[in-house]
C-alpha cells in the first residue's frame, strides 16, 4: 500500500482527477505568450492570464511531487505517473466515503 502524505492545492487535485478519467494527457496550447492548459482535450479555466498562471503553478506542483511527468517526444505535453493514478483513486475513494 502506498502512503501519500502530500498536501496539494484544490486546483492541482482537480487537474489530477480530470486527467485520470480518460487519458491523462495534459497539454499547454498557444503561442506568443498566451498558453492554455487542456486536459483530455478540455480547456481548464477561462484563458485569462491569472487563470493560466494558476494552472501552470498547479501543474508544477504535480510535477514536483512526482504525480505528473513529461510525455516523451512531445513538447509541452505531460502525463500522469503511476503515483498520480494512485492518488486519483485515493481522492475518489475519500470523496465517496
Amino acid at each position: 500500500m502506498v502512503m501519500i502524505k502530500t498536501v496539494l492545492s484544490r486546483l492541482a487535485k482537480a487537474i489530477l482527477l480530470e486527467a485520470s478519467k480518460t487519458g491523462s494527457m495534459l497539454r499547454f496550447h498557444g503561442a506568443l505568450g498566451k498558453r492554455r492548459l487542456s486536459v483530455n482535450n478540455t480547456y481548464i479555466g477561462d484563458g485569462s492570464p491569472m487563470e493560466n498562471i494558476a494552472n501552470e503553478l498547479a501543474l508544477k506542483e504535480l510535477i514536483a511531487n512526482g504525480f505528473v511527468v513529461r510525455a516523451p517526444y512531445i513538447e509541452r505535453t505531460y502525463k500522469l505517473a503511476t503515483e498520480g493514478y494512485i492518488l486519483a483513486d485515493k481522492l475518489t475513494e475519500s470523496a465517496i466515503n
